[in-house]
């Protein structure tokens, strides 16, 4: 995935650190960030969201949206359903004067 490439590669350089200093602080291997950085190996989100940690930021997943901000079809089928609001009582209705 080049996304978490750039983003790994983005963070690092804003932190103004290297791979080995990246190593010892999140416990990832300096080959295996060698590898995420240069894209040949994904390194899930977990795992990932620990690097970014190491470099002081925070991973936060959103939906993708299209150009008018509204969150695309293909994502809202992996959400399921809205739950529906229960209609309410008589108990729960409010009484009027009369």
């Amino acid at each position: 995935m080049k996304e978490a490439s750039a983003l790994l590669s983005s963070a690092l350089d804003r932190a103004g650190l290297n791979a080995r200093e990246l190593s010892h602080r999140s416990g990832v291997a300096e080959g295996r960030i060698s590898d995420y950085l240069s894209g040949r190996h994904d390194p899930g989100v977990a795992r990932l969201a620990v690097m970014l940690v190491a470099c002081g930021y925070e991973l936060r997943l959103a939906p993708r949206r299209d150009g008018n901000g509204l969150v695309l079809a293909e994502r809202l089928d992996e959400a399921g359903p809205l739950p529906q609001p229960e209609p309410p009582t008589w108990a729960e209705l409010v009484p009027g004067r009369g």
